[in-house]
């Protein structure tokens, strides 16, 4: 006879293996590949489809304790679940649904993700209620549920002594000494606080700009040595920045793009870009915007006048 004890835990990876299993199949009729892609949507969905199984077996492992036969047990503990783990797949299922009439290349990539997600949290209830129950009852009609429990208590382990002997305590305590626990926790997070303004410099949302973009546009009848001069005085500048803020800089004669699919691409003798990688933020006193409006005030002199007026 199986141990009643671990019913949750042979459900629960029996459970997995079907629902996927199922899954795997329908992925297979719907022309969906086993990617990278399909696997992700696996993986957001796994705790989902194991806590389904838990819950199923659990219920019914509770009935087992208080007496019933496995039979009954099953059919209630099963029954009363019903509701709350349909309400749970129905959730997530129409939390995921709109990703499925997403437009565009994006759009492409991203069906894969809510499509598996979708079939493997139906085929997941589908066996929770329809295979599972069946397994539970198969593993104890010819049970003797009495010697199983005690059979199970016998065998407790360093766990079960942890809990019992430290955890168990230690929560009792913690409710009976509720306002002390909660003014620990609470002086707790001010040292810390301190502790981080003191020792740290935290930043809760750092900036990630670490690259900053130049763009030089020179007259029209500049030829690229004369823009490269251009260029020059703006790398002084540039290279005048400390260690601890300039990682590198690189320097294009002759176009201006963010990157090749940029769509504003300018190519000509008269135009230029300077590409600065800074250090990470955490690692400088200043910050790129600061690091910005200090270029811009060494090189403002190359400015026309009317470029100078506008900026």
């Amino acid at each position: 006879a199986v141990c009643v004890g671990h019913v949750g835990d042979v459900g629960r990876v029996g459970h997995e293996g079907i629902a996927l299993g199922l899954g795997f199949v329908i992925m297979s009729y719907m022309g969906v590949t086993l990617n990278l892609i399909a696997m992700f949507g696996m993986v957001l969905v796994i705790g989902i489809i194991v806590d389904d199984a838990i819950v199923v077996c659990e219920n019914c492992y509770r009935y087992l304790e208080e007496g019933f036969s496995a039979y009954d047990a099953v059919i209630l503990g099963t029954k009363e679940v019903i509701a709350p783990v349909t309400a749970t797949i129905t959730t997530t299922v129409a939390a995921f649904a709109p990703l499925l009439f997403v437009t565009g290349i994006f759009g492409k990539f991203l069906y894969t993700i809510p499509l598996v997600v979708i079939i493997t949290l139906l085929a997941s209830l589908f066996e929770a209620f329809i295979i599972l129950p069946s397994h539970v009852y198969d593993m104890h009609k010819h049970a003797d549920i009495k010697k199983a429990l005690e059979a199970t208590h016998r065998r407790e382990g360093w766990f079960d002594r942890l809990r019992k002997e430290r955890y168990e305590p230690l929560l009792k305590w913690s409710l009976d000494n509720h306002k002390k626990v909660m003014l620990g926790i609470n002086a707790l997070f001010v040292v810390m606080m301190v502790l981080t303004g003191i020792f740290g410099d935290f930043k809760l949302f750092p900036g990630a700009i670490e690259t900053l973009q130049i763009k030089i546009t020179a007259n029209q009848r500049f030829t690229k040595e004369a823009t490269m001069d251009y260029a020059r005085v703006v790398e002084s500048a540039v290279a005048s920045l400390s260690k601890e803020e300039l990682e590198n800089f690189t320097t294009r004669i002759g176009i201006q793009q963010k990157d090749p699919n940029d769509p504003f691409t300018r190519r000509g003798s008269n135009y230029g870009q300077i590409l600065v990688f800074l250090t990470p933020e955490q690692s400088r006193d200043r910050s790129a915007e600061e690091i910005i409006v200090g270029l811009r005030k060494q090189t403002e002199w190359l400015l026309v006048p009317e470029a100078r007026a506008r900026n």
